[in-house]
């Protein structure tokens, strides 16, 4: 699968939303977060090549889900704003210091964001199909997953 619109099935929907918003107020701040949006996008469907990834849109976020239903919680949120990227997911249990422990880490670098949301797939526990995959990153390269290039 891919990363794809949760209303339509679709990644072109995704990008859709985000130039009618930047369309809509090009004066705003509105206009620089789907213009970072939309610049993140293309990485973003490279990262998501491999997994099950619904995106709910929220005009500065973009919650992506594993599954297409509304009342599943986001395993990764993608914030989007005039200084970069902050990219949140909530630990999992069994590697959360405490209950609902969240990670977030923030980038200005589009490509470091991809990298960003494809350690936060990876360990939301979100995606079992997309950390075999990461497992077959891991014994194939060396170093850390951030400098991995997708």
């Amino acid at each position: 699968m891919a990363l794809v619109d949760f209303h339509n099935e679709s990644s072109a929907h995704l990008y859709e939303a985000y130039r009618g918003l930047r369309e809509k107020r090009p004066d705003s701040s509105w206009a620089e977060i789907a213009e970072r949006m939309l610049e993140v996008l293309p990485h973003l469907e490279k990262v998501c090549a491999s997994a099950d990834v619904w995106g709910l849109l929220s005009h500065y976020r973009l919650c992506l889900l594993s599954r297409r239903d509304y009342r599943s919680r986001p395993h990764v949120v993608v914030f989007a704003g005039p200084g970069g990227y902050m990219i949140r997911y909530q630990m999992t249990s069994a590697d959360a210091p405490f209950p609902n422990a969240i990670v977030e880490g923030a980038t200005t670098n589009v490509e470091e964001a991809a990298q960003y949301v494809a350690i936060a797939i990876d360990r939301s526990g979100g995606w079992s199909s997309y950390e075999s995959r990461l497992q077959d990153e891991w014994s194939s390269r060396r170093g850390d997953p951030i400098d991995w290039k997708f």
